[in-house]
């Protein structure tokens, strides 16, 4: 255990990613991570995450981006949205994870680098197997 400050994490979409990937991975780690703010259109799924995180809920994308708390935004919002809302974030000075698939087509996902290295900020692709048993016995055997 560290004795470091949780990363503060906006999820944006909290449909089958958002909510059953992401908002669980982050709620068994609270001593790394900790969901401040969310967005959804859905104003129930919004009072779900009120409740369970205590967190700000918004149903505009902007007004997350906007929320200063927020160091690292999850972006599983529809995936053709995918491009807009990850160079948003990043010239908002946030770090993302984007849920895949990354971008519509290669010049989404170009675009994205670039907002992220003029940004400075950290870009990555959800590669939610990344840490299952048999994905790591195959790293190590590679």
């Amino acid at each position: 255990m560290t004795n470091q400050t949780p990363i503060n994490v906006g999820i944006a979409g909290l449909g089958r990613s958002g909510w059953s990937i992401h908002a669980n991975a982050l709620s068994q780690l609270p001593d790394l991570f900790q969901v401040v703010a969310v967005c959804d259109p859905d104003p129930k799924r919004q009072e779900e995450a009120i409740g369970r995180f205590g967190c700000k809920a918004f149903g505009d994308y902007a007004d997350l981006v906007a929320e200063k708390e927020v160091e690292l935004m999850v972006v599983a919002t529809p995936s053709h949205r995918h491009t807009g809302d990850v160079i948003d974030a990043l010239q908002a000075g946030k770090h993302v994870i984007v849920e895949k698939p990354m971008a519509s087509d290669l010049d989404g996902a170009d675009k994205m680098i670039a907002a992220a290295e003029e940004s400075g900020g950290i870009l990555t692709v959800n590669q939610n197997r990344r840490y299952s048993a048999d994905f790591i016995k195959v790293q190590e055997v590679i």
